[in-house]
């Protein structure tokens, strides 16, 4: 993931095919890998699907304080925390934000709440009751042909909540993921746009209803932990036969 920019100059593309040609390449995105294969036509590019443990994100019982706030949650480099902010308008819901990077200035409906993963200031355990207390779970991302925002797309929506993602270039499954049917797309770097998708999804609790349960089928049947270990095992018996 991230081998090169969505923009690589040519000295990039050159250095990468050196360091590649003796060795297969897997990526966890259908889009990414694409992109590879486009720029480095020789090289052996294979597709892995990225899986999350589905007996720990799971959705919870509802319970009477559930689904009184959106999330925001992330610290890839490419969350766009300023378009979110921009977008969250004060008639919104409240939104809580958890990130170690920096925020721009933000409405008082939002709350920021420091975490990393990496130093576990929020365990998995409390991050999940976060995505299951959710209304919905947002995820801004800039444009990029990693498959940035995969993790927490797919954590939610195993925890049966709706998700609102940018559409960017590299998101991982085009023919999976169904604007409107398992999730909602809206244009990168798009604050109006996203600011009319949280709007939509807010007022709408059937629609909450079919995203969240479509995405949580989406990963149960194709983005779950032993899906992704079936398509590694699958992959080495390939390499080792040939």
């Amino acid at each position: 993931m991230g081998l090169l920019p969505i923009n690589p100059t040519p000295v990039q593309i050159r250095l990468v095919s050196a360091l590649a040609r003796h060795i297969h390449i897997a990526c966890i995105s259908r889009s990414e890998q694409a992109f590879l294969q486009r720029l480095l036509p020789a090289q052996p590019i294979h597709y892995i699907p990225f899986g999350v443990d589905i007996d720990f994100w799971r959705p919870a019982p509802p319970t009477a304080d559930q689904h009184s706030y959106a999330l925001a949650i992330g610290n890839d480099a490419h969350r766009d925390w300023a378009t979110l902010v921009t977008a969250w308008e004060p008639d919104l819901p409240p939104l809580k934000l958890i990130t170690s990077l920096p925020v721009p200035p933000a409405p008082p409906n939002v709350e920021i709440i420091r975490g990393d993963w990496r130093t576990r200031i929020l365990d998995d355990v409390k991050i999940r009751r976060l995505y299951q207390g959710a209304n919905f779970v947002v995820i801004p991302v800039r444009d990029t042909i990693q498959p940035s925002g995969q993790s927490v797309c797919l954590q939610a929506m195993a925890c049966g909540r709706p998700v609102i993602l940018s559409d960017i270039a590299g998101l991982w499954d085009r023919q999976l993921l169904r604007d409107g049917e398992n999730v909602l797309l809206v244009r990168s770097g798009a604050a109006v746009d996203l600011n009319r998708a949280v709007r939509r999804l807010s007022s709408d609790r059937e629609l909450q209803d079919r995203i969240g349960a479509g995405g949580c089928r989406l990963v149960e049947e194709h983005f779950n932990a032993s899906a992704m270990a079936n398509a590694l095992a699958r992959l080495a018996q390939e390499l080792l036969r040939s």
